[in-house]
């Protein structure tokens, strides 16, 4: 199937709440979206049981504490200055720390971010998105094609929000906590892509 051009987020952006109510409605969405089923785990509840170990291949594990001067620049936190402790991942070997958050799911899901980078994450296991034993090829249109409607979604429910409209904060995260784990995969199955391909050959003249 020929993918459908995607907007972007300033395109997104310009699109009024009854337009995107309509993108989000309309046979060519639908057949371009894989699916809004999941899985049965909850991206919001218990985070930490997904932690990802450290390149060391210790284990980490989720902590709520003072996050050091370094770990504030990771995350721009403005707020977090102001609220002192925060949640966010460290390695029970090495120490290293990932970057805090106010909510804990967002500092698991940017600590596995990053190692997923470095190829540590298993996809054929992953939580989310029923990505086992689907070939690569299809693992990177699956995922792709989820953070899409995730994210037109999550514009929609921002636009309904600054419109006055009851938007439960509940729905929000798990809206946001899924789009950051639809880019732990993607960034895993790009890793592993990269890892696959044949190495560039330079011709001698």
């Amino acid at each position: 199937m020929k993918t459908k051009r995607r907007l972007t987020a300033r395109e997104l952006d310009q699109l009024s709440i009854t337009e995107l109510q309509a993108l989000l409605a309309s046979p060519q969405h639908y057949a371009h979206t894989a699916t809004r089923n999941y899985g049965e785990d909850d991206p919001v509840r218990e985070p930490g049981r997904l932690v990802y170990r450290c390149k060391s291949e210790c284990p980490a594990s989720l902590k709520y504490d003072h996050p050091s001067a370094a770990q504030l620049k990771m995350s721009k936190g403005v707020a977090l200055q102001a609220a002192g402790a925060a949640n966010f991942v460290s390695c029970v070997a090495c120490g290293r720390e990932g970057p805090p958050s106010l909510r804990e799911w967002r500092a698991v899901v940017d600590w596995n971010y990053v190692n997923a980078r470095e190829g540590r994450g298993d996809l054929d296991n992953f939580p989310f998105f029923n990505l086992a034993g689907l070939p690569a090829a299809e693992k990177l249109e699956r995922l792709e094609s989820i953070r899409y409607d995730l994210f037109v979604r999550r514009t929609l429910e921002r636009k309904r929000k600054e419109a006055g409209e009851d938007v439960g904060g509940r729905f929000l995260a798990k809206l946001d906590a899924y789009r950051g784990w639809a880019n732990v995969a993607l960034a895993l199955v790009k890793q592993g892509m990269d890892e696959k391909a044949p190495p560039n050959i330079v011709q001698g003249r």
